[in-house]
């Protein structure tokens, strides 16, 4: 887990795993570094601080700290229109795959490679 900063103030949290093949309920055809979670602040929100973060975040995972590994994955729902835009804007595109949450709802996969 790594806390996000902007300044001294505490404005998010990030937990990202290496996710191996195979790993259910994900099921990745090749290991990937994933998004477990990504979130900032709801009273920072709209101030640019989560476009900062993932920028900075994605570097952090393209030194792949934990392995070789060519895909950074991560799940969102479909209907959360902010997010989705903010990861296509960084190159994530959706791979079609989904898997279910607790309450068994869709979480759609994202995939950024290179």
């Amino acid at each position: 887990m790594l806390a996000i900063y902007y300044n001294s103030d505490l404005v998010g949290f990030t937990k990202i795993e290496l996710i191996p093949t195979g790993l259910m309920p994900f099921n990745f055809t090749e290991p990937a570094y994933y998004f477990d979670a990504f979130v900032i602040d709801a009273k920072h929100q709209g101030k640019g601080m989560g476009r900062l973060a993932l920028g900075e975040i994605i570097a952090f995972m393209r030194n792949k700290p934990w392995g070789d590994v060519d895909a950074i994955k991560l799940s969102c729902y479909i209907e959360n229109v902010g997010a989705v835009a903010l990861y296509e804007s960084f190159g994530f595109v959706r791979t079609g795959n989904t898997f279910p949450d607790r309450n068994n709802k869709d979480l759609y996969i994202f995939e950024l490679r290179g």
